[in-house]
């Protein structure tokens, strides 16, 4: 009888003490769970968009190594020794470091920047692919690897990969002082041969028919 009396009265007068406790505790849980889902969320859309800031320096790299004329412009600025020893592809020690890599006034990538959250640590011509390639009115051919690393500039700022790299294969011509003067993306044997004032005979022998040249 008392009892019923007195929980008639705690509905009547309100919430019980305990009872509000476990609403308190089911906020608390509900809204750091809430909290947690948004800071998951924004790390979610942060690793989007360094993988869209890194996919966009690979592609402005790979369309300047595919137009000759922007490939020189770019990589002219820098001067390369290659190594004479060694198996190929051969390691190039110490790099030649590429950075900043400009084109007509514009930045592409510099070692050190952290912009947007993403940090570029490499980007330097690292290996010798191939030495053998013929001479260019003077000027030697060197295939080369061209090596970028980037990395978040803090790791919890993102999720997934920690760190992004890409490699590029191209060609460069160096002059006697070791300049680069001119490069190019990967070319056919046909398109070395006219380079070379040849004539391309990929069911001939040789291959390629150099024209001679008469004063």
């Amino acid at each position: 009888m008392w009892l019923n009396k007195f929980n008639n009265k705690s509905v009547k007068d309100g919430f019980t003490i305990l009872e509000i406790v476990i609403v308190a505790g089911l906020t608390s849980i509900l809204a750091l769970a809430i909290s947690q889902l948004i800071v998951m969320q924004q790390r979610s859309a942060k690793s989007i968009l360094l993988s869209s800031d890194f996919n966009g320096i690979v592609s402005s790299i790979q369309l300047i190594i595919n137009n000759e004329s922007s490939c020189a412009s770019v990589f002219s600025q820098f001067s390369f020794t290659p190594p004479t020893s060694g198996p190929l592809p051969r390691d190039i020690s110490p790099a030649v470091k590429t950075s900043p890599l400009t084109i007509q006034g514009s930045t592409i990538a510099t070692i050190g920047n952290s912009a947007n959250g993403l940090n570029v640590t490499k980007l330097e011509i690292n290996k010798l692919i191939n030495d053998t390639l013929p001479d260019i009115d003077g000027q030697r051919q060197y295939m080369v690897n061209l090596h970028l690393e980037a990395a978040k500039s803090h790791p919890n700022i993102a999720i997934g990969n920690n760190a992004y790299s890409r490699d590029f294969q191209f060609t460069i011509l160096v002059n006697t002082s070791n300049q680069i003067t001119g490069c190019f993306g990967q070319m056919s044997s046909a398109d070395i041969c006219v380079r070379m004032g040849g004539i391309p005979q990929p069911s001939g022998t040789p291959p390629c028919k150099l024209v001679p040249y008469y004063q």
